[in-house]
Formats: C-alpha cells, structure tokens, sequence
C-alpha cells in the first residue's frame, strides 16, 4: 500500500492525485507544436489511465460521450452568439453588449487564465450566461 493509499492520507493522498493529473494535463496541453493537436491516446499516456482501475476507465470512457456532446453543443452556441453578434454589432459587440459583471467574470474565469481561446470572448464564458449576450 503506497503512502498516499493509506487509511490516515486517503483525502490528502486524493487531492495530491487530482493535482498531479492537472499538472500533468497541463503539460500534455503544452506540447502543442505548430498549431498540431494532441491526441487523446498521447494525453492518456502522461496521464497514465491504463494504471488506473479499469472498471472506473470503462465507466469514464462512457461518460466521454456525454461530455464531449455537452461541450460540443456548447462551443457550437457560443460560436454562433459570436458570430451573429460580430455581423450585427461589430467588432466592439463585446463591450457593447455585454455587461460588465459578465465581462468581469470572463476576465476572471479559470478558463481565461488557461487561454482555451477558441471562439473570443464567449469562450470564457459559463454557458448560463449566454442568454444575457444579446441586448
């Protein structure tokens, strides 16, 4: 039994776990070279799944599905809002039409600080509060 498994560390040894992932996620979305992607089968490696339970794996493989229609869809309307907002208001439709406390949050969002940057200022963004763009 590691250290980290432990009865007495098994919350530390959980929150350790879940911040090496990030880092090494975080690491594995660095080697971005040349605009190229990074595969799934190269992040699952830095991440080592395979010493992970299996039967988890398997749930989790499933649940990929769910998410990757969840932020599909997502990303499809904040492309959309993006767009229509850029064709109908112009280039400053983003401090036209947004309220501060919105852009506030954007700015200050996770997702922000980490640059996932595809789609403008929408992107960083919480889906709820796509509604309250277009004013």
């Amino acid at each position: 039994m590691s250290m980290l498994d432990r009865p007495d560390n098994r919350v530390a040894g959980f929150v350790l776990k879940g911040q090496l992932a990030e880092t090494a996620l975080t690491r594995a979305m660095g080697t971005r070279t040349g605009g190229a992607e990074v595969s799934f089968h190269s992040i699952s490696q830095r991440l080592s799944i395979k010493d992970l339970d299996a039967e988890a794996v398997t749930d989790a493989e499933k649940m990929s599905a769910v998410y990757i229609a969840i932020a599909s869809f997502e990303n499809m309307v904040r492309k959309l809002i993006s767009d229509r907002l850029l064709e109908e208001k112009g280039a400053d439709w983003w401090k036209e039409c947004v309220s501060v406390k919105i852009r506030d949050t954007s700015r200050n969002s996770k997702t922000s600080r980490r640059s996932f940057n595809r789609t403008g200022p929408v992107s960083r963004t919480c889906f709820l509060m796509l509604s309250g763009y277009a004013t």
